[in-house]
């Protein structure tokens, strides 16, 4: 693992190796063959004022949201004279001014918008892979090759590269991410991966998940409220009477509340583990702590089965979460836990940002990234969980969860620090035209 500092860049790739919201299956590969026929015209983007914006957003996945969510709060801030277009599935984060939200899958739509822009941004998530599948590999390489064609800058805003295991699919990332201009990445697994794909080590900042500097949700803010101090309290009170009525829809006991054990999965889990979860569940709920489950489906359309059947394998109550859109009623609900277990790595960073003990199911790279960057995260083998193993990793976070708190908190403070540096490089990208310099003291704003 090689020595790396936040907000730093990689000036040789050879210097050194380093250290990935949950991108949901693709059909987007022929759009991007689509785009490529289309009469496009290359040209200085001098006098475009447009930033334009891609991720796995509008599918109702709260993670992505979360993501979104943070990025248009901090861009918007650091660039106010510019217009921002998002590509989306559907209605994702609340409208805001300067916000344009445009369909992800209309080849006319997406011209337009970039003829229109200066910058396209690949923002958080993990974007640059193909286990999900190789179509939406296909469709964000081919949004970023004609972002090059119609001579745009473009830049990745705290997502993940990898990972990239088809010879296919190898092929094309190292044909196309070269030609990144900057390249922030939430993890040094991702930075690793992104060396191995032909990426130049000066393109490359250490960041953090964008969700990291999320402070209040976009969504859950009532009409008119801004950005200080007391405004900040009214989202808290407004998240957490938003908190309140998911948990009373979700049929959470009164009594429950002060020892809920929240859990997130996502499919696919074969019945060996939906039944070792629930095994581990029911220990829990019958154990010294009395805890309560309370299953969180941070995708409702993908993971409410799958949590279903872990409540129906069990022998004690349970509920499933219920009603809740947006991010910062999750993160509300969240902070009320006294302890999760996370498959789902925005559910992870959700626990570490609410100073919440949490076992973390390493199905993914990403999450074993992020465990290696919260020290105080326990963490659990997946596939193949082991019911006993898991209830007795979360009876030791109860037992030592006034000593965690305080360390994960600081954890989260850490990497909300790093993933400011997200907007701090693409807004300098935007305004200064060029990669960010690099000082003694971090990255130059």
């Amino acid at each position: 693992m090689m020595p790396m500092q936040p907000g730093r860049s990689m000036r040789e790739p050879s210097a050194g190796r380093a250290g990935g919201g949950d991108s949901g299956p693709g059909g987007e590969g022929p759009l991007a063959g689509r785009l490529g026929a289309a009469e496009s015209r290359r040209g200085p983007t001098e006098g475009r004022r447009g930033v334009l914006i891609a991720g796995y957003y509008g599918y109702g996945n709260l993670g992505d949201e979360a993501i979104l969510e943070s990025l248009l709060g901090d861009l918007t801030a650091l660039l106010p004279h510019h217009a921002f277009r998002v590509l989306t599935a559907g209605s994702a984060c609340a409208r805001r001014a300067r916000v344009e939200f445009l369909p992800r899958l209309q080849p006319r739509a997406i011209l337009e918008a970039m003829r229109r822009s200066q910058l396209l941004v690949l923002g958080g998530g993990s974007l640059i892979q193909d286990s999900t599948s190789l179509r939406s590999l296909l469709y964000y390489l081919g949004l970023i090759w004609l972002a090059k064609r119609f001579g745009l800058k473009a830049a990745i805003y705290g997502g993940g590269i990898g990972p990239v295991t088809t010879p296919r699919g190898r092929a094309l990332a190292r044909a196309v991410l070269p030609q990144v201009d900057l390249l922030a990445l939430r993890d040094r697994r991702s930075m690793e991966e992104a060396l191995s794909l032909g990426v130049a080590g000066e393109r490359l900042v250490l960041t953090a998940d964008p969700a990291f500097a999320a402070a209040s949700s976009c969504a859950a803010v009532p009409p008119g409220v801004g950005g200080g101090v007391g405004d900040r309290v009214q989202r808290g009170v407004a998240g957490d009477e938003a908190a309140d009525r998911a948990l009373d829809a979700s049929g959470v006991p009164a009594g429950a509340r002060g020892r809920l054990l929240g859990i997130s999965l996502r499919p696919p889990m074969a019945p060996a583990d939906i039944a070792a979860m629930a095994e581990a569940a029911d220990s829990l709920a019958a154990g010294r702590h009395g805890l309560f489950p309370l299953f969180l489906p941070f995708h409702p359309e993908y993971d409410t089965d799958t949590l279903v059947a872990v409540g129906r394998a069990m022998r004690s109550p349970s509920a499933v979460l219920q009603g809740v859109a947006d991010p910062g009623t999750l993160r509300s609900v969240v902070g009320r836990l006294r302890v999760a277990v996370a498959m789902r790595l925005h559910a992870a960073i959700f626990a570490v940002g609410a100073g919440v003990p949490c076992v973390a199911l390493s199905y993914d790279p990403k999450v074993d990234a992020l465990v290696e960057d919260v020290p105080a995260l326990a963490h659990a083998r997946y596939p193949g969980i082991a019911g006993p193993e898991v209830a007795a990793a979360v009876e030791r976070l109860v037992l030592a969860r006034d000593e965690l708190r305080p360390e994960l908190l600081a954890s989260a403070q850490r990497l909300a620090q790093r993933a400011r540096v997200n907007a701090a490089a693409v807004s300098s990208l935007v305004l200064r035209g060029g990669y960010p310099g690099h000082g003694q003291d971090g990255l130059e704003v």
